[in-house]
């Protein structure tokens, strides 16, 4: 894929800040404590439970809460048209999220990973870090089957 000049569409930032309290849902059997790659995230613990319960493996579903402990900058994807961007200047593969959290590391400079505000009905965003080691666990909560 041939890349266009990426002097004339730049990532707009979101600054995620130190502090802030985010949720990661999953039924897949690991150490919640030390996230070791790229993970989905949200400010919602609606979509985390959301999350949590959908495509149920054998694992228990839970919700695992974590504090940032610095601020973090994350690419503002504000809908289809920065995705298209995204692929068309800086190559990312928009396709599936693995593939995405792959090349948006090698070819995006600058950002910790990404957030889509308001991308499901009660407002809930999407955030995809890169970098995990920044995250402080504080809990997880088991949820019914």
């Amino acid at each position: 894929m041939e890349m266009r000049d990426t002097d004339l569409w730049r990532p707009a930032p979101y600054a995620l800040k130190a502090g802030a309290i985010i949720f990661h849902g999953t039924n897949r059997d690991f150490d919640e404590a030390s996230l070791r790659r790229q993970s989905w995230l949200s400010h919602s613990r609606k979509v985390a439970e959301h999350f949590a319960t959908w495509k149920m493996d054998d694992g228990v579903p839970r919700v695992a809460t974590y504090r940032t402990d610095c601020d973090l900058t994350l690419c503002l994807i504000r809908g289809k048209a920065d995705l298209l961007n995204l692929e068309e200047y800086f190559g990312v593969v928009t396709s599936d999220a693995e593939s995405m959290a792959e090349t948006f590391s090698r070819y995006v400079d600058g950002f910790d990973g990404w957030i889509i505000p308001k991308n499901y009905p009660d407002g809930g965003d999407d955030i995809m870090l890169i970098r995990t080691d920044r995250l402080i666990h504080l809990k997880t909560e088991n949820l019914p089957r």
